[in-house]
């Protein structure tokens, strides 16, 4: 893995673009902020971020990401059984981040020294996790998406915090609304669905209120580079 993607656009780059504000379409004046590649076969195989830190992928032929380097040259090695799974990650310095184990019900991820547990049932969707202090867990409804997410944790001796979060879809599966309760606090948002711009099977842009997205393809549907755009 070497080499760099040579771009029409860099990292900072202006340009007048049009977005969302409000409901109403407004031209603001915006910033290159991240570039992401893809390969044919739709696996993200590098990605430059708004610092200019850079991460390069490589896959196996099940599609399955094995390597990764930063351009500060950190690396990750990752390792799967013979049914696809994965059950080791490991850094350039050979130490181990995670292990995993395998049963009926799904699997458990946990750290070398195995102070942080999170549990995944057998469709690979979190349900679970934690430590001694903080706990998680999530509930989804049957078309998988998260409809409930609890996280309860002690920041002080004798102080707990109960944090619970309810997300609400439309028939189409868009989240439309979020509603938060952390002790004796309630916050009820309404999300606004995104503006999509479609041509045939290919999205050409994606405004949202701060940014806005363009896009290049191998071919209709298979997207080859994506440029982020964030206002200034």
């Amino acid at each position: 893995m070497s080499g760099a993607f040579g771009f029409s656009q860099e990292i900072g780059e202006k340009a007048s673009k049009e977005v969302v504000i409000d409901g109403q379409n407004v031209s603001k004046m915006m910033s290159v902020t991240e570039i992401t590649m893809y390969d044919e076969k739709g696996n993200k195989i590098y990605e430059k971020d708004s610092s200019g830190e850079e991460t390069w992928y490589e896959f196996d032929n099940k599609g399955k990401v094995i390597h990764m380097k930063d351009s500060s040259g950190h690396e990750l090695w990752y390792e799967y059984d013979k049914k696809g799974r994965i059950i080791h990650e490991k850094d350039s310095s050979g130490y181990e981040h995670y292990k995993y184990k395998y049963h009926s019900g799904g699997y458990t991820k946990y750290t070398e020294d195995g102070m942080m547990i999170w549990e995944y049932d057998k469709k690979g969707k979190q349900i679970g996790g934690g430590n001694g202090d903080n706990g998680l867990s999530f509930e989804y409804n049957d078309k998988g998406d998260l409809i409930h997410m609890y996280h309860g944790s002690v920041c002080a001796p004798n102080r707990e915090i109960d944090e619970w979060h309810e997300y609400v879809y439309d028939k189409k599966g868009n989240k439309i609304q979020e509603k938060i309760s952390v002790d004796e606090s309630y916050e009820d948002i309404q999300i606004k669905g995104d503006d999509l711009v479609f041509t045939g099977n290919r999205i050409e842009n994606h405004k949202e209120s701060w940014n806005y997205y363009e896009y290049e393809y191998w071919k209709p549907g298979k997207i080859k580079k994506r440029i982020k755009y964030s206002t200034t």
